[in-house]
Formats: structure tokens, sequence, C-alpha cells
């Protein structure tokens, strides 16, 4: 019974994972395109976050970021994976089976490793590394004890992001977190083993200790919007934010992140470094990418108000209201990301005059419309045409700009 269990759920998750594949595969490509020749150069780059305690005395604030990125990480995964490690309604069915919560909660383990494949490859990668370089290598020879800890750790948020949390695990998560980020306390305590392997331990156990589904979200946190009745549509529009930004941020937060990157690589190529001369090329391919990657942020709107469609073609103008929502929306989220990043070029250099920023800006919010029409949005490769299309745009403004 529990395997035939066991079968049924990764059935379950390899269907319904399957399209989600397929839809991000051209995003996949992309991305090996752009970092496939930095990682045959530096194959360690994988596991970098893991390789860090092999630095010799452990420099905390320098491997904060990385290790702070991992688990970001290995909680987003866990999030967009969510509905699929849980069964959908297939976990309702599970229930009315003949086995023990403890076999349950072993079978839902079992598919939360699954569904955190991905990670095994960093890993294994550090663990062979660690295994080249001999048992005594890196932090001490306790690089073991920290990998474990650090796998441990990374399904143990995991597992709270998919099933819910309990507020003494958190505790021990902390714990852990500090311990992983300054090693040389836990050994002035104890020896540092012992500290590490109980607490390896006590989050292992804690994976297998009884679920706590997280409740819904209550109604009172809406009951601010009960001020802003007068306006049904400016109702709508913050409920729309406000979903965007929460039950859909593992979407919206890590698109904003992308976003953010070449506006960031652009500004200290400039200024740090001091491309003057490659100013436009740098601003150009730093717009055209932010308009590309952000318009992919339309894609979770219309995916969220997917059961509006057939009403909204009951009304006149229904779907254009819609539309106009959803590109308000994406706009002003452009606008606080695109104004700062204006004004500290604005203050930093006198490179480019207000007239042909303004122009820069009118332009590639044009681009961003554009390419955020439901028509490459939801197209089978609205990755590439997205890619083509600010390739094209970039193109237009470097010649006619």
């Amino acid at each position: 019974m529990l395997i035939h269990l066991l079968r049924m759920r990764l059935g379950f998750f390899k269907n319904q994972t399957r399209g989600l594949y397929e839809r991000y595969i051209d995003v996949g490509f992309l991305l090996a395109l752009l970092f496939a020749p930095a990682l045959f150069q530096a194959p360690s780059l994988v596991a970098y976050p893991l390789l860090a305690f092999f630095d010799h005395p452990f420099d905390t604030w320098r491997n904060l970021v990385p290790l702070l990125a991992w688990l970001g990480l290995s909680v987003v995964w866990a999030r967009i994976h969510r509905h699929f490690i849980r069964g959908g309604q297939l976990a309702q069915f599970v229930h009315t089976m003949p086995l023990s919560e403890l076999e349950l909660r072993l079978v839902d383990l079992a598919i939360l490793m699954v569904g955190m494949f991905i990670f095994a490859v960093p890993v294994g990668f550090a663990a062979w590394t660690a295994f080249d370089a001999g048992p005594a290598a890196g932090a001490d020879g306790r690089f073991w004890f920290y990998l474990v800890l650090l796998a441990m750790l990374s399904l143990s948020l995991a597992r709270d992001v998919v099933y819910g949390s309990v507020r003494h695990v958190r505790l021990v998560q902390l714990l852990a977190i500090c311990v992983l980020l300054s090693p040389a306390a836990s050994s002035s305590v104890l020896r540092a083993e012992l500290v590490l392997c109980v607490l390896a331990a006590a989050l292992g156990a804690s994976m297998v200790s009884a679920r706590h589904d997280t409740p819904p979200a209550a109604h009172a946190c809406l009951a601010w919007m009960e001020k802003f009745t007068w306006c049904p549509p400016l109702v709508f529009l913050l409920n729309n934010f406000r979903r965007f930004l929460t039950t859909q941020w593992h979407d919206s937060v890590s698109r904003v992140l992308w976003a953010i990157l070449p506006l960031a690589f652009s500004w200290w190529m400039i200024v740090k470094v001091g491309k003057h001369h490659d100013a436009a090329l740098f601003v150009h391919a730093a717009l055209g990418c932010f308009s590309g990657i952000l318009a992919g942020c339309y894609r979770p709107l219309l995916d969220g108000r997917s059961r509006l469609t057939a009403y909204a073609r009951s009304i006149g103008y229904g779907e254009r209201m819609l539309a106009l929502a959803d590109h308000l929306l994406v706009l002003v989220l452009a606008s606080f990301l695109l104004l700062p990043w204006l004004a500290l070029f604005a203050a930093k250099t006198t490179l480019f005059s207000g007239g042909y920023l303004l122009k820069l800006v009118v332009f590639y919010t044009a681009l961003l419309v554009l390419l955020g029409t439901p028509w490459i949005q939801l197209h089978k490769r609205s990755v590439i045409v997205k890619f083509a299309g600010a390739t094209l745009g970039m193109l237009i403004a470097g010649t006619l700009l």
C-alpha cells in the first residue's frame, strides 16, 4: 500500500511539473547560453555557497550573501512546486487510505526530496570536491558536518513552505543559520561537531513530525479595502496588486530581481568602472533587458484572473479594462525601479541630458506595454518572442535615438 501511494504521488508530481518545465524551457535555454561559458571555466561556481566552508578562517561577511541566496533559492523553488508536492486533490484521497500518520509523513518527505532534486547537483559537486581534497579539508576538517547541516536546513525550510511552519522549528532553523555563519561561536562553547550533529538531527526530526498545514488567510487582512468601496476600480487594482505580491510572490519577486540586475550592472559599468564611451550601449542594453524581463510579470497576472475572462466578455469593454489594470500595475512597478536608477545617473554623471533620458523612458515603456500583450504572453514560445522583441527594440532605439 505504501509503495502504491508513493507511485501515485510521484506520477502526479511528474505529470504536473512536466507542463511547468515545458513552459520555462526557453528560459533555461537562454540562461544556459549566458552562464555556460563561465561554468565551463569555473565549475565550482555551481556549488559556491557550499564550497564557501572551505575558506579558513571562515569569512562571515563575505559568505553571508551566498548562504542566504542558497536558502532563498530553496524557498522559492519549494514555493513554485508547492501544489505539486502537496498532491493537489490527490491529497484528499490519500487520507482515506489505511495508512498511519507516520507513513503519510514519510511519503510527504520523499516527494519533497524529489521536488528539491535540482539542489542535489551542487551538493554532489561540493561533496565530490571535499572527498577529492581529503578528510581534513575545509573548515578545520568539519566541512562534511556543515554540508549535512545546510542540506537539512534547506529541506526544513522547503517543508515549512509546502506544509506550513511550526514555531519551535523556526527557532532551530535560526540557530542553525547562526552556527553556519559563525562556526567559531559553536567551537568556543562545545565541540563544533556535536553542535552541528545535534542541530542536523533536530531539523531531521522536525521534518517527520506532525504536519501543521498553513491555514487559509483570514479575510480580516482585506478589511482596509472597505475604505475604498466608493471606487470599485481602485479596489480591484489594490486587490490585484496585493495578490501579485503575496500569493504570487515567487513569480513577481523573482522577475523583479532579475529586472534589477541589468540596471545595476549598467550603472556599475558606467559610473564605477568608467565606461563613458560605451555609456549609450550599456543604457540601451539595460533598458532592453529590463523591459523584456519585467514583461514576464504580465503572465502571472493573466493566469490570476483567468476565471474572470468569461465574465469580462459578457460586459462592455470588460477585457480591455482588465488589460488596462494589468498595464497600470506593471508600469507602476517599473516606475518604482526606473526612477531611482535615473536619479542616480543624473546625480553621478552628466553624460545624458534630461530630454534624452525622457525619450528612452517613453520608448522602452511602449516596448514594455507591447511585450505585455496577451498574444505575446500566451504564446507557446513567449520567452523567445519577448527576447526577440526586446533585442529588436534595442536595435531600433539605438538607431533612432
